[in-house]
């Protein structure tokens, strides 16, 4: 299988992936679309896998890859009618593209308070985020 990455930051790789797809003899190709990489032609890949970033999908403005980003995908899911995997950002990116609405959560505190999960967490708390370097 022939398997195109979009990547839009460094440490929101496909690491893991990588392992599994070499196991199973895929190859794939990852474009850096944050650091200016060109969005290949789609039609010599089976499969699209879009990964993670700190950027939201409504900012075009600061991002302007990512209006390209949306219409490949919307091209590839509806057009060519091909399987995508979408991790965190890009499963929004997915749902921004097939006409969904993708926005902040304004009331998560309010909602903290009706989630279980979160009884007995302090009001503030600290949360962290970390990631391994990675070579593929």
């Amino acid at each position: 299988m022939r398997i195109l990455v979009f990547q839009h930051v460094p440490v929101e790789h496909p690491g893991a992936f990588c392992h599994l797809w070499r196991e199973n003899g895929d190859e794939w190709s990852i474009v850096e679309l944050d650091a200016g990489q060109v969005i290949p032609d789609l039609n010599d890949f089976d499969l699209l896998v879009a990964m993670g970033g700190p950027m939201d999908v409504w900012q075009e403005d600061r991002y302007p890859w990512l209006g390209r980003e949306k219409a490949a995908i919307r091209h590839w899911v509806q057009g060519l009618g091909r399987p995508f995997l979408g991790v965190c950002l890009g499963h929004q990116l997915l749902a921004a593209a097939l006409g969904g609405v993708v926005r902040q959560i304004r009331y998560l505190l309010a909602l903290r308070r009706q989630w279980r999960l979160f009884n007995g967490m302090a009001r503030k708390s600290r949360s962290f985020r970390t990631a391994q370097k990675f070579s593929p």
